[in-house]
Parts: C-alpha cells; sequence; structure tokens
C-alpha cells in the first residue's frame, strides 16, 4: 500500500513539474509574441521580419533576430521550464526512484529493523 501511495506522490510531483513547464514556455512564447507585435506597430522589427505572421511563426526561430527585454523572474523560470522540458527522462524516474526509496525506508523503520519471515 505504501508504495502505491508513493507511486501517487511520485506521479502528482511529475505532472506538476510537467503542467509548469508547460504554463512557463506557453507564457514566454506569448510574451514573446506580444512584444514583436508592438515593435512591428511602431515600425522597429527588422526589415525581413515586417511581412512575418507573427501569430504561427515559430517563435523560438525568431528570437536571434529581435531584442526583447525580459523580467530577470520570466528567464529564471524559462530556464527552469527548459531544463525540466529537456530533461524530463532524467527526474521523472529520479522523482520515482527516490519516493519508493522513501516508502521503502519508512517501511523498514515502521518496523523496526526486524526481518520479515
Amino acid at each position: 500500500m505504501r508504495y502505491l501511495i508513493a507511486l501517487s506522490i511520485a506521479g502528482l510531483i511529475i505532472a506538476t513539474l510537467a503542467v509548469f513547464a508547460w504554463l512557463t514556455i506557453r507564457a514566454f512564447e506569448e510574451r514573446m509574441r506580444e512584444s514583436l507585435r508592438e515593435q512591428k506597430q511602431a515600425g522597429q522589427l527588422p526589415a525581413h521580419l515586417q511581412n512575418v505572421d507573427l501569430e504561427s511563426a515559430d517563435i523560438w526561430k525568431l528570437m536571434g533576430d529581435v531584442k526583447v527585454k525580459l523580467p530577470h523572474d520570466l528567464l529564471s523560470r524559462l530556464s527552469t521550464a527548459l531544463f525540466i522540458a529537456k530533461l524530463w527522462y532524467v527526474w521523472a524516474p529520479a522523482i520515482m526512484a527516490v519516493c519508493l526509496a522513501i516508502a521503502g525506508l519508512l517501511g523498514h523503520l515502521r518496523r523496526g529493523g526486524e526481518k520479515r519471515p
């Protein structure tokens, strides 16, 4: 039973981190689109981007061509979200392993270190 609880907790942590990463990356993309729209209206975009549809364009490819100021907290959250998104195959199993190890340790401590027959 304790292992099911541990797996449930691990699943909740993994889902929370995945949602955080997804929401943060989407917020960054929307902020970039908004900034690009403002630059386009002000005529400050480079000439080769003036006719680009900013709503459907790949923001990640456009980032090298434009300058946008972003708050430090958004950059910190974005770097964390990108880390989570890129290395999910490392941290997700690690979270599961840690939760299962804690469940095993708690079971061992609860029994007082006795060996089962």
